[in-house]
């Protein structure tokens, strides 16, 4: 018996509409549906999307952290250069400290210059010794 033309080989004929809940069970079962609730399809108002966990979990556990310690870090940096930017407060008693300190450094140098004087003296002491009278430099 050959087939008319109407009808196709799995005895289903072909100008008849699939029933919606037949097509949906299938779909679901055979995991078909689309995933992008903007596809052309009648079913598209029917699809739920359901967002992988993946998609919540990572940024919860990294972004939100993430963007907690910038904040703070960058809150923190903001109120320190708040404070450098302050006014310094000078009082007598750092003037006082501050006029001790440059008078040490002074003496240290003073010091230090004797220090060089003594030994290119010894230098030139040693040098001379050394040397036979006859010879001149």
């Amino acid at each position: 018996m050959a087939p008319s033309s109407s009808s196709r080989a799995d005895g289903q004929s072909g100008d008849r509409a699939v029933d919606s809940d037949t097509f949906l069970s299938t779909a679901r079962r055979t995991r078909c549906l689309p995933r992008c609730p903007y596809a052309f399809s009648p079913f598209a108002a029917e699809v739920a999307i359901i967002a992988d966990p993946e998609v919540i979990i990572v940024p919860v556990v990294f972004l939100f952290p993430t963007v907690a310690i910038m904040t703070r870090m960058f809150l923190k940096h903001r109120e320190k250069m708040a404070s450098l930017k302050a006014p310094v407060e000078r009082s007598e008693e750092s003037d006082a400290r501050m006029a001790r300190l440059e008078q040490a450094v002074e003496a240290i140098a003073i010091e230090v210059e004797r220090i060089g004087e003594s030994q290119r003296f010894l230098t030139k002491v040693l040098t001379d010794k050394s040397l036979p009278s006859g010879d001149v430099r």
